[in-house]
């Protein structure tokens, strides 16, 4: 966690050049692909390594605009500092309640959407259920919601530590257009599960560089219960 905030914070004034050292993007050819063919592409990140690298880092990178979709933090000089510091390189960070209106005002135009993946979703929303770290966890749907309305491409964004201060990135596809079929469950994301199995073997690989201190199981997974037993029944 200190690592993160002190990079941060020296990455605020840091140079497309300087950013361009710390994180190297390996094998970004998918990326160059969309690009040339005018494509969106969407970019599911975990909290890991420095997070708040990724989309400075691709916007002095890449040519294609890199939006990055948040929640806005109560602190309105933090909310600030953090808008300022994720559109220095053309991106354009996306308030995740005005996200749909955004989405369909630029569908025509390629971009790069980038989404932090692996938060708990509210406990009334819909989620996508699955054994994560030998525990039942919830991930958000959205994700595979924008991808189906922009037709799009979806890429884990892998980052890996190098050295301290030093990063590697490379992009291991999710799934693509049409997307494969799911479990026989409405509440079944095919992307969302590829992400977790991701998600957990970068965790495997190197624990100490996924964000721990965020409280990932809010709540447990409801178990429906049969009206006969006189108990309510609960949705998954």
């Amino acid at each position: 966690i200190a690592d993160v905030v002190m990079e941060s914070i020296w990455g605020y004034g840091a140079s497309g050049d300087s950013l361009r050292r710390r994180v190297a993007f390996d094998g970004h050819e998918i990326i160059d692909r969309a690009v040339a063919a005018k494509q969106s592409v969407v970019l599911l990140a975990p909290h890991f390594c420095n997070w708040e690298w990724l989309l400075s880092a691709g916007g002095a990178t890449f040519e294609l605009p890199i939006d990055a979709v948040y929640q806005k933090v109560k602190l309105e000089s933090l909310d600030r500092y953090l808008r300022d510091a994720r559109t220095r390189f053309g991106g354009k960070p996306i308030p995740q309640d005005d996200f749909i209106y955004e989405l369909m005002s630029r569908a025509g135009t390629p971009r790069g959407y980038a989404l932090i993946a692996d938060q708990t979703p509210p406990r009334a929303e819909k989620k996508h259920w699955t054994r994560f770290l030998n525990r039942d966890t919830a991930f958000f749907v959205g994700a595979e919601k924008i991808a189906r309305f922009l037709d799009a491409p979806v890429l884990y964004v892998d980052m890996r530590r190098e050295s301290r201060g030093h990063y590697a990135v490379r992009f291991v596809p999710l799934a693509e257009p049409p997307y494969g079929v799911g479990e026989d469950r409405d509440d079944y994301s095919p992307v969302m599960e590829s992400f977790a199995r991701q998600l957990e073997n970068s965790i495997r690989t190197s624990p100490a560089d996924w964000l721990w201190l965020q409280k990932r199981w809010k709540y447990p997974k409801a178990v429906a219960v049969t009206p006969q037993s006189g108990a309510e029944t609960f949705p998954p």
